[in-house]
């Protein structure tokens, strides 16, 4: 991820916290449950351009599978950033942060990485329930430092299936991260 986008991503953080009147633990919990949605709204997608469902047939186009999967990668960069505000160390640091492959790949792939990245989310919201300590039987297992590792692999799963999807996904991430950006903090153009 380049410094534009996590210098943005530092900017939205930023606006999010002034504009929510909740305590900041419970602030951060529903930014990173936030991608729950996010990554359903990304398998509703692909179901829709596969016309899996019957009723519906063909609801959906690759481009709003693309936007979902930035909405993924953008989300799980705000968490990060959320829990530490060198996130963007973090996830360099990452052993696997060769990000933005640049080879396209087949619908299995995509289909594959998916279900990989459902997985990876999956495992943030295990992490977050051992931090809070939801499970009475196993009590706090887990930290925040680990929120963030699974969190960094969301943001190279995310990366990875948006460029099976659009070899071209460096540029869709940078024009709908600026969308986003544009949006929220009402500026044409975020620095």
């Amino acid at each position: 991820m380049d410094e534009h986008a996590w210098d943005t991503v530092d900017r939205l953080v930023d606006w999010i916290d002034r504009s929510t009147d909740l305590p900041s633990d419970t602030s951060r919990l529903l930014r990173v449950l936030k991608l729950s949605e996010e990554i359903g709204e990304t398998s509703q997608a692909l179901a829709g351009v596969l016309g899996t469902n019957l009723r519906n047939e063909v609801t959906h186009t690759w481009q709003d599978v693309e936007n979902e999967l930035c909405d993924v990668l953008l989300t799980a960069m705000v968490a990060m950033a959320t829990i530490d505000p060198g996130a963007r160390a973090v996830l360099a640091a990452h052993p696997d942060a060769a990000v933005w492959p640049d080879d396209a790949g087949t619908l299995q792939d995509v289909e594959q990485l998916l279900r990989t990245l459902t997985e990876e989310v999956g495992k943030v919201a295990q992490s977050v329930a051992g931090v809070l300590g939801s499970n009475p039987r196993k009590g706090l297992t887990d930290t925040w430092g680990n929120v963030q590792d699974r969190l960094c692999d969301v943001v190279l799963t995310a990366t990875a299936a948006l460029t099976v999807v659009n070899p071209g996904a460096r540029k869709v991430f940078g024009e709908r991260l600026e969308l986003v950006a544009s949006r929220s903090l009402g500026v044409g153009q975020p620095r």
